[in-house]
């Protein structure tokens, strides 16, 4: 369901929703977006404490991306990555943005 709510969203916008250039950047842009993983999927995370602090579950840094810009958990909602138009000229509707979020739940 991830895959195909990100494809959506690329088809919908042109752009990647995603689009970081190593493990720790991906990370950073879906932290972005969807916010701190629930501790049940850290829990189950073989690789977290390369990207978590163990005690405090923070990540272990936020990175910047090529261009310079911090990547901070949970200050871009995806409303509006979707809220403007798509490359049709169509906005997106209330229904869509509740299903790409769906899509895009850390733990479906």
């Amino acid at each position: 369901m991830w895959s195909f709510g990100s494809i959506l969203v690329e088809l919908f916008t042109g752009y990647p929703i995603f689009p970081g250039e190593n493990e720790q950047e991906q990370l950073s842009l879906i932290m972005e977006v969807r916010g701190h993983p629930p501790e049940q999927i850290l829990d189950q995370s073989t690789r977290r404490k390369i990207f978590f602090d163990e005690e405090t579950d923070e990540p272990l840094l936020l990175t910047t991306d090529s261009r310079g810009k911090l990547r901070i958990p949970g200050t871009k909602p995806l409303h509006q990555i979707l809220n403007g138009c798509g490359t049709n000229g169509e906005c997106s509707s209330q229904n869509f943005i509740d299903f790409i979020e769906r899509c895009l739940d850390w733990d479906p």
